[in-house]
């Protein structure tokens, strides 16, 4: 835990000791930049966030650029940490992203089983009495049309976490989630055919 602790203020250290020792200057194009421990470094705003760039003066070599990260602040500080030797402190608005898509991910896989069996539940009480109701069976067909979506991406997120089985369960539901769209979608049509009196009989379900 200490060295988390000197890590944090080292990083911190570097970044108000460059902030505060001066030496920032605007670049031609309004970007403030800077020589710092023989680098020249300039941050400046890309591809909706901040980025750095770390160049050598004599433009002997191919500069680094940063991915984007949220904040000027962010940037600045992952700049001067890997120039001193530290590990990045802040993550890239790439690295926020996958993070939020991957926990994203989680939830539809963890979701994906009780969103079905409520689906499920409600077309088989419409199937066993005979009361088809337009409105329930387009919201089961919408959830099931989402889900058959999202349990693609909640398959490719379980098989990356290395669990398969529990993979291979995400895609075996998804294909009963196409059958219920279908089956919510015949329904549907059958329900839009005409009126009660002209409709004929409700079109078998198997689900």
């Amino acid at each position: 835990m200490g060295w988390i602790v000197l890590f944090a203020i080292g990083v911190v250290g570097s970044v108000i000791w460059a902030l505060m020792r001066g030496g920032w200057r605007a670049s031609s194009n309004g970007n403030q930049t800077r020589i710092y421990k023989g680098s020249r470094i300039t941050i400046f705003e890309s591809d909706g966030g901040w980025k750095y760039c770390i160049a050598d003066p004599s433009d002997q070599t191919p500069p680094y650029f940063s991915d984007p990260y949220p904040s000027q602040t962010e940037t600045t500080a992952s700049c001067l940490a890997l120039i001193d030797g530290y590990g990045d402190p802040n993550k890239t608005k790439r690295e926020l992203r996958y993070e939020a898509e991957d926990a994203r991910n989680a939830r539809w896989a963890e979701d994906a089983a009780a969103i079905y069996d409520k689906c499920k539940s409600q077309i088989d009480a419409m199937i066993s009495s005979g009361d088809y109701k337009l409105t329930g069976l387009r919201s089961i067909q919408k959830n099931a049309s989402r889900q058959v979506d999202r349990t693609r991406y909640a398959y490719q997120h379980l098989y990356s976490q290395g669990e398969a089985e529990k993979a291979q369960q995400i895609w075996d539901l998804r294909d009963r989630y196409k059958k219920m769209d279908e089956a919510a979608s015949s329904l549907i049509r059958w329900m839009e055919s005409g009126t009660e009196n002209e409709r004929s009989n409700p079109p078998s379900i198997h689900l």
